[in-house]
Parts: structure tokens; C-alpha cells; sequence
């Protein structure tokens, strides 16, 4: 007979944000303890385990270089870059601009209005010119009072900071990497998938598209060009920051111990009964939905995926899945 207690982890829970909001329920629940009488309550300390998990990654550090800047520090003739033609329905044009705008068109900072909203509110709005001198306002939803600080560079709908863009490149240019994602695109925009830890070199950074701020070509051993999507630093599961996307370091060398048959498996995001935790991780990366339990003799645990992936283990080893 299996017993299955109520216990369920969800991939949240294992963020470092989660981590960081567990450490302040514990601090709380120590200082209400001061007020009740309870003087022999323990203090509690961070494992090496939770440190290791709660410090920024190599990549986390390298791109902590690059930051967005507030509306209030904008210099006129700050650059950003179209993302997407459907910011038409966002952008208002001043009065007697006809320009069409289009992806990768550059409109540049000229100042900030007001627009008097339906309830008489005003708000802060951004004017935004192009090449052709055609002049547009974007709404901020904000007013000037707070606008300045609020507003952030990274944080425009369908543009792209060519700043941060720039910055991006000069600290990739040239890098060796490996890559993290099989997910990678050829110079049509045609997704491919190859195999997870590439070595590559970083030929240049440019724009993005509407959901992803950067494109990050490189060049693999076949001299093939192929870019990745990449975002900045950010806590957003879809922003795709650079330690979700490359490695700084070969990380076949971090795992001395996993046999070669399964890093193959783990390159082509592959399963093989006998595999660890650690290595299925490595593999299809952490489940949305995990599940433990026991029997009278062993632990067992289920993992679930959003493609409907599921796999299970019996004393920390997989013994079975389905794809």
C-alpha cells in the first residue's frame, strides 16, 4: 500500500523568490515568538544548500550590468527600436504626422507632454519622433509626478531600448558560450532545435521581436549562424535572462559524475530509466507539479510537466515516464 501524504512542490516553490519569502515568514514568526513568553526558540540558519541556491549565477552577474534608466534621466535623442508594427494602436500621432511605422524603424526621444484623460486626469506622455520627423505620443498611464520614476526604459510596450541593447553587446560580443535551450532560429526566423549545451561564440546582439527584447546571434562549430532569444535580468518566467539561456562556463564539467550515454540522453532533452533527479532536471528542467511519497520500503516521487510529461521515481532514481 502506497501513502501519499499531502505533499505538493510546484515550480514557484523552488524559485528564489519563493526561497526569499520563506526566509521572511521565518524571521517573522521569530520575532512574534519575542512577545509570547517562548524564549528558547531556536535560531535558524541558511543551509549551504539554500546559500548556494540564493546566490546570483555567474550569468546573473555579468548582465547586472545592464539596467534600465528612469524617465526623469532620458537624454532627448534616447534610441529605442520598433518591435512590432501593431504599436500603430498604442502610439497617438501628433497633429499633421502621417508616417507609417514599422519593426526595426528607431524612434528617439524628444520630451514629455500631457494628455488630459476622459475623467480629466492628465497623464504623463512620452514624444517619441522618426526619421521622417513624424512626431507620437505614447500614454504612460502615469502622472508626471510619478512618471519619472516609474517609467522604465526596458519596460515600453513593443520597444526596445537600444541602450541596454548595446551595452548587451559589448559584453557578448566575441564570448565563447554554451547553450542552455534547444529552442534556436536560423537568419529566416525558422525555429530549429539542436541539442542543449552548444559551445558557440556570440557574434552580435540586436533587437528583439514583441515578446522577447533581444536576439543573440551566434555562430556554432559548423559555422552555422543562428540567433536565441534573450531577455534582460528580470523575475518574469518568459523573460528568458541570460543564465535561462546560456552558460558562461562548459557544463559538462560541472557533472563529472553522470555517464556519458546519460549527458547524450540530457543533450537531446532525453529520458533513460535509471537516470537521477539531477539529470531528468538537467534534462526537461523542473516540473510544474511534483508529488512525494512512500511505501513500507521505498520513497517515491511523481513529476509532472505542462506538456503532460510525467515521470516517476523510486528511491531518487526514474523508473518510468511518459512523453
Amino acid at each position: 500500500m502506497l501513502i501519499f501524504p499531502t505533499y505538493k512542490v510546484s515550480r514557484a516553490h523552488i524559485t528564489r523568490r519563493a526561497l526569499n519569502t520563506a526566509a521572511a515568514a521565518i524571521c517573522l514568526v521569530a520575532l512574534q515568538s519575542c512577545f509570547t513568553g517562548i524564549e528558547s526558540t531556536k535560531r535558524i540558519e541558511p543551509t549551504k544548500a539554500d546559500l548556494r541556491e540564493l546566490a546570483p549565477s555567474k550569468e546573473e552577474i555579468l548582465m547586472s550590468r545592464v539596467t534600465p534608466t528612469p524617465l526623469a534621466l532620458w537624454e532627448k535623442g534616447k534610441r529605442f527600436s520598433v518591435a512590432d508594427q501593431r504599436i500603430e494602436y498604442i502610439l497617438q500621432p501628433v497633429s499633421g504626422t502621417r508616417s507609417i511605422l514599422k519593426g526595426g524603424d528607431i524612434l528617439t526621444f524628444a520630451g514629455v507632454s500631457e494628455i488630459v484623460m476622459p475623467d480629466a486626469s492628465r497623464n504623463c506622455a512620452i514624444v517619441l519622433e522618426n526619421c521622417d520627423g513624424g512626431r507620437f505620443l505614447l500614454n504612460t498611464s502615469r502622472p508626471a509626478e510619478s512618471a519619472g520614476e516609474m517609467v522604465l526604459s526596458d519596460r515600453l510596450p513593443m520597444l526596445r531600448d537600444m541602450k541596454m541593447i548595446s551595452q548587451t553587446d559589448s559584453l557578448l560580443r566575441g564570448r565563447k558560450l554554451w547553450s542552455l535551450s534547444p529552442l534556436v532560429y536560423d537568419e529566416n526566423s525558422t525555429r530549429l532545435e539542436t541539442l542543449k549545451f552548444m559551445p558557440l561564440t556570440v557574434d552580435s546582439v540586436t533587437p528583439g521581436d514583441a515578446r522577447f527584447p533581444m536576439r543573440v546571434w551566434t555562430t556554432d562549430s559548423l559555422s552555422r549562424p543562428r540567433f536565441y532569444f534573450m531577455g534582460f535580468n528580470d523575475s518574469s518566467s518568459e523573460s528568458r535572462p541570460m543564465e535561462k539561456v546560456f552558460s558562461l562556463s562548459d557544463p559538462r564539467l560541472l557533472y563529472p559524475r553522470i555517464s556519458e550515454a546519460h549527458w547524450q540522453a540530457i543533450r537531446r532533452r532525453g529520458l533513460i530509466p535509471g537516470m537521477t533527479k539531477e539529470e531528468c532536471r538537467l534534462s526537461l528542467g523542473s516540473p510544474s507539479d511534483a508529488t512525494a511519497g512512500r511505501d513500507y520500503s521505498s520513497t517515491i516521487d511523481l513529476w509532472q510537466y505542462p506538456d503532460g510529461t510525467y515521470l516517476r521515481f523510486i528511491d531518487g532514481l526514474l523508473v518510468d515516464f511518459r512523453k
